[in-house]
């Protein structure tokens, strides 16, 4: 596992290296983003007649990926954000390559909102025969950027496909079984980019 992230971690460094020395001045835009990922899986079936609901806990996790950017206008861009992002599943952690791919409007003068697909492939957990090693989400965010080259936002996703390969049944809080098991991932993303 430890030879596995550490590989990952120089290829993103020799990415992130040979890209910057391309960087073109103008239209383009290139940085590094982090932060802090707040995740979650919920099941979406609810019972008919009932209040019940199934939500697992709340898990902290990172974030890193690369920023590229274009500007089509003064008022919208396109980016992509190829990284790396760990979520969590109950006690499971998830690491995913993903790929968003995001349209971003100019609200006000620093303000940008940013909406489009996510393409999530997994790379790494604890159970390969239960999670799908493809996460197809929809991603929206908004952020501010600063002059100094550092934007500062938030994102919230939400998968479109289930966590889980096969179908899976559970029992909910009130003790009603064979639930079926339709988990999507949830999750909040607090980031910092800076760009070259």
């Amino acid at each position: 596992m430890f030879v596995r992230k550490s590989v990952y971690m120089v290829v993103f460094c020799f990415l992130v290296t040979t890209i910057s020395l391309q960087a073109q001045i103008g239209k383009y835009h290139l940085g590094l983003q982090t932060g802090f990922v707040y995740s979650n899986v919920a099941n979406t079936w609810k019972i008919p007649n009932t209040e019940s609901k199934i939500v697992t806990n709340w898990y902290l996790n990172y974030a890193y990926s690369l920023y590229a950017g274009y500007d089509i206008s003064r008022k919208l861009s396109v980016a992509i954000e190829p990284g790396f992002i760990e979520k969590s599943a109950y006690d499971v952690s998830l690491t995913y390559f993903q790929m968003p791919l995001h349209a971003e409007f100019s609200l006000l003068l620093d303000v940008k909102f940013s909406v489009g697909p996510e393409l999530n492939f997994l790379i790494s957990n604890n159970d390969y025969k239960t999670y799908r090693n493809f996460d197809l989400a929809t991603n929206f965010g908004i952020y501010f950027n600063g002059d100094s080259g550092y934007d500062f936002g938030v994102k919230f996703s939400r998968s479109l496909t289930k966590v889980w390969k096969n179908s899976q049944f559970i029992t909910d809080e009130y003790g009603n079984e064979n639930i079926p098991a339709n988990f999507r991932q949830y999750y909040f993303y607090v980031f910092t980019r800076y760009a070259f």
